[in-house]
């Protein structure tokens, strides 16, 4: 009669083992029994699992944790064993308790790696030992320990941003315990081998997981009977059907896995980053200044009907006069480029859907005088200069004032998009034409940037047509920097910003520029140390200014001299804390509360809004989501060297120096907002920080939800599979869990919600992204189901659409107010 035992069996994976053996037929002509263990009294599901196994599943107290208790149990088994006649040996030990706790906030925080190791490790090393003596006298002499692939070494960068490091290092050591037993007991005959049993979908995985936990049982009972001797020692994969070539983080095609491997931080990238192609996507001249139609494939719903502006570099290299190349050298400094989508809806209902793509540079003056000189005048964000220069010819073009712009195309802004945009005025263009028999009311279109000048563009042939800065609509907003993305009231329209005026006494003047009447006010003057701020914060009353850690060295005077942005960033100060300016927008109050919170970098504010404090409900808190780095390292991986999957770069980020340039999304919480101007500084608290593995990046939400509470945020990932990003996440703040859409080698960019008019859930709606095909060099709009990621639909374009940063989507039917949201990234985007 085969005998087992198996611990952890109260849920997951070893309820599922017990009951899948229980019911398997006996080889022999006695039934299976199985001693399922768990450290307390039956689970409900093991409890109806022993009332419906005739026998054949017998409960036995083990808690691995106590070595008492585990004495007790195999004393209990070896008296079930001879008592009930069914011989005097254990046949197979399946090792599955453990535990896996996070650790978010990184190793250095890692508190449980002892109680962990005592489980993981020090448990099935007792348990192991205690039941030796049975196993020696049964027919099998098979040990098999429950591990994982984040336990192989080999495979580490791989796994890098699951933030579990206590689970991963005594998973490495139980792989490592398995090995040792089987050397000692191969010539006794026994089996020991450690087995993965994929990503399942119990309490310890999660419901995103890819494969049920009855799909994961079954694959390892089939290794379980199938393996002998000739797999002593080995760390085994499961094989099911279908996952052999998953092109994700995972396959399941059965054999023998790795255990040790190089582990430096510039070894080779995993097989699947080095085939995820990403060039064309960075170094493209694809453009289409008539409107042409596109191929759609699936379904895109008739209300996603308007259209999607696109703007960020477009390629970013020009032949010179001289016969050589002009190269930009950081992501940011790319060559501008917008794109339109247009989604027609026939007013026949049986009509199918048809989308128009048209795109343009909109740079051309500016080209044109880099392939006379060879060189970019001016301030970049983060250009490489000549080493070679002279000093003397630093300093002349440091002190020589720059070239003013000749025409609308002469200046590089391309970062956000804000379609009538209030304080400039109409633009004297024609109506667009209607869409779908419906007016999109979009009268101008400007692209922006973290500098405080504007250009205009058509916002039907995208040409340029004219350049505007803030001093336009207030003469104070004199300085030279502001945000890229610009705060809408999502009532009024009002856009609310920031002017930063460099020096020694820097000042962020906040202001706000009403859509009724184009009037700008000054809501605030801010003297804090100059930063480089890519977006702020909008709640119901009140405009948040976040100067994180990005300061700008002698007052920003020191751009003048390094000519670009990223010189002149001082190092990631880890003593100086964030600070927080709180600006009251409603009653003319200005500045009215000061916080401090721990050191951060951050591309991208996500939402806020106010709600009653937890802990006085009478007192007011402001709640802020935003995805923040660790350091400044995010910035200097945004040079074209090391995104690009064809360049050498790269690989300096595939390893530990990687994991500090992606970000995580933390929620801050201001508490008790005072209700008059308070000079006394507060501190800010952090709510909670997601893994960096279910991180948003160009984050987005519904637009309905801005300045409310708000359950989802999506944008694009980086896990480490390519150079670039990876997919697209949703990421359940209230659950803390994350649905990921990924194909191997589709790089997607930023997503746009699109609420359904017809949805009462807050992800009724689809996402709108265009992605590069890396394969086949070729992008295509695609259209997310917002509710689980699948896809609906795709439009495919005929050319390679480069990478961009930030978007705004203008609805066909409804009068449209300018996107709470106005371009999301910076030129980091990174709204990456």
């Amino acid at each position: 009669m085969p005998t087992y035992l198996i611990t952890g069996s109260s849920r997951g994976l070893g309820l599922e083992l017990s009951a899948q053996l229980s019911t398997q037929p006996s080889t022999s002509e006695e039934e299976t029994v199985v001693f399922a263990t768990a450290r307390s009294a039956p689970s409900s599901g093991l409890q109806k699992l022993i009332d419906g196994s005739s026998g054949r599943v017998v409960y036995v107290r083990l808690d691995a944790a106590d070595v008492g208790s585990i004495k007790m149990a195999a004393e209990e088994v070896e008296h079930h064993l001879k008592a009930k006649g069914l011989g005097e040996g254990l046949d197979m030990l399946i090792n599955n308790a453990g535990v896996m706790p996070v650790t978010p906030e990184g190793i250095a925080k890692m508190t449980d790696l002892t109680s962990t190791f005592v489980t993981n490790v020090e448990g099935v090393h007792s348990v192991t030992s205690a039941f030796l003596p049975l196993l020696q006298k049964g027919k099998e002499k098979k040990v098999f320990n429950i591990s994982t692939t984040l336990g192989s070494m080999s495979m580490a960068k791989r796994f890098a941003l699951f933030p579990a490091p206590a689970y991963k290092i005594t998973k490495a050591a139980l792989n490592m315990l398995t090995v040792q037993y089987a050397q000692e007991y191969a010539e006794q005959g026994f089996t020991f081998a450690a087995i993965s049993p994929g990503w399942l979908q119990t309490d310890l995985g999660g419901g995103q997981a890819d494969l049920t936990v009855e799909e994961g049982a079954k694959a390892v009972l089939e290794i379980m009977h199938g393996k002998g001797r000739e797999d002593n020692g080995k760390f085994l994969n499961v094989r099911v059907k279908g996952w052999e070539n998953n092109p994700g983080l995972n396959q399941y095609g059965g054999g023998a896995l790795p255990l040790a491997g190089d582990v430096d931080a510039k070894s080779k990238l995993s097989d699947a980053s080095k085939s995820w192609r990403n060039d064309e996507g960075f170094d493209t001249h694809f453009e289409r200044h008539s409107p042409i139609e596109l191929t759609v494939r699936g379904s895109i719903p008739k209300y996603a009907a308007g259209i999607l502006y696109r703007t960020g570099p477009g390629g970013y290299k020009v032949d010179v006069d001289k016969g050589n190349t002009y190269a930009a050298s950081h992501w940011f400094d790319g060559f501008s480029q917008v794109h339109r989508f247009q989604i027609h809806v026939s007013e026949d209902p049986s009509a199918p859907i048809q989308i128009t793509y048209n795109s343009r540079r909109t740079v051309d003056e500016m080209l044109a005088r880099i392939k006379e000189t060879g060189a970019l005048e001016g301030i970049t964000f983060g250009q490489k200069r000549d080493l070679c220069q002279s000093f003397f010819k630093k300093v002349t073009s440091t002190f020589t004032p720059p070239r003013q712009p000749s025409g609308p195309s002469s200046i590089n802004v391309g970062v956000t998009l804000s379609v009538n945009m209030p304080g400039f005025g109409t633009s004297n263009l024609p109506p667009t034409p209607q869409a779908n028999g419906h007016s999109t009311n979009i009268k101008t279109l400007y692209a922006k940037t973290d500098a405080s000048r504007f250009q205009q563009i058509d916002p039907e042939t995208l040409e340029p047509i004219g350049i505007a800065s803030q001093k336009g609509l207030h003469p104070s907003l004199k300085g030279p920097m502001s945000s890229a993305h610009a705060m809408s009231d999502p009532e009024t329209g009002d856009v609310y910003n920031f002017n930063l005026e460099l020096g020694a006494q820097a000042a962020y003047r906040v202001f706000c520029t009403s859509a009724s009447t184009g009037e700008t006010k000054i809501l605030a003057t801010i003297h804090a140390p100059p930063a480089y701020i890519h977006s702020l914060f909008l709640s119901e009353s009140y405009v948040i200014l976040c100067v994180w850690n990005s300061h700008l060295t002698k007052g920003g005077a020191s751009i003048l001299w390094n000519k670009n942005f990223v010189d002149s960033i001082a190092p990631f100060d880890n003593s100086q804390p964030a600070k927080w300016f709180v600006v009251d927008r409603r009653n003319g109050k200005g500045l009215v509360a000061i916080y401090n919170s721990e050191p951060f970098y951050c591309f991208h504010t996500i939402n806020a809004w106010e709600e009653p404090s937890p802990s006085d409900p009478s007192k007011t808190d402001i709640v802020a989501d935003l995805t923040m780095y660790e350091n400044l390292d995010v910035i200097h991986r945004f040079y074209y060297e090391n995104l690009i999957s064809s360049a050498l770069g790269h690989r300096a980020y595939a390893g530990s120096k990687g994991d500090s340039t992606r970000g995580s999304l933390r929620r801050f919480r201001l508490p008790d907002v005072p209700a008059s101007p308070s000079k006394r500084v507060r501190g800010a608290i952090v709510d909670f920080t997601s893994p960096k593995s279910s991180a948003a990046e160009l984050p987005t939400i519904n637009p309905a939800y801005f300045t409310k509470p708000h359950r989802y945020t999506y944008g694009v990932t980086d896990r480490g599979l390519s150079s670039f990003v990876d997919g697209l996440v949703k990421f359940d703040n209230a659950s803390q869990t994350a649905v990921h859409w990924d194909q191997h080698a589709q790089s997607p960019g930023e997503p746009i919600f699109v609420a359904d008019p017809d949805g009462t859930a807050e992800d009724d709606g689809v996402l709108l992204s265009v992605v590069l095909d890396g394969t086949a060099g070729k992008s295509y709009l695609l259209c997310l189901d917002a509710r689980n990621m699948k896809e609906l639909g795709r439009a495919e374009v005929d050319g390679a659409i480069a990478f961009g940063f930030h978007g705004t989507y203008v609805p066909a039917e409804r009068k449209h107010k300018e996107a709470p949201r106005t371009g999301r990234i910076a030129p980091l985007q990174v709204r990456l």
